[in-house]
């Protein structure tokens, strides 16, 4: 394998179908880190965060907005430094145009998938 690039393409419910609006400024997500699926905390921390934002996806980018995940980006060591990343990235990006998406959504927590992503226009 050379490299992948998995993404998946979801709809925003309606506004009435979404959960009520809270408080992120006082709302205790001790729960939900603690009862999450990883060892460690931190992992925890930012399933916790993205959960929460897709929950809320259709209040905040509006009702039925298509969106753009890209969950995984990988290239082996072999054939970095090559483009392939920005190029599987730009052809996801293109591709979901095509398919009447919106946003592009993404937690990059690599920092070469940082990088990849930096330079996609």
């Amino acid at each position: 394998l050379i490299a992948v690039c998995l993404c998946s393409v979801s709809q925003s419910k309606d506004i009435a179908e979404s959960p009520p609006q809270f408080d992120p400024e006082t709302h205790d997500y001790a729960g939900e880190i603690s009862q999450g699926p990883y060892k460690q905390h931190k992992a925890n921390q930012l399933i916790a965060f993205v959960t929460a934002l897709e929950e809320r996806q259709g209040f905040l980018l509006g009702s039925g907005s298509k969106v753009l995940k890209i969950d995984v980006i990988a290239v082996n060591n072999d054939y970095r430094g090559k483009g392939l990343g920005k190029e599987l990235t730009r052809r996801a990006i293109e591709t979901a145009k095509a398919a009447g998406c919106n946003w592009v959504a993404t937690a990059a927590t690599a920092s070469a998938s940082q990088g990849v992503f930096s330079r996609v226009n």
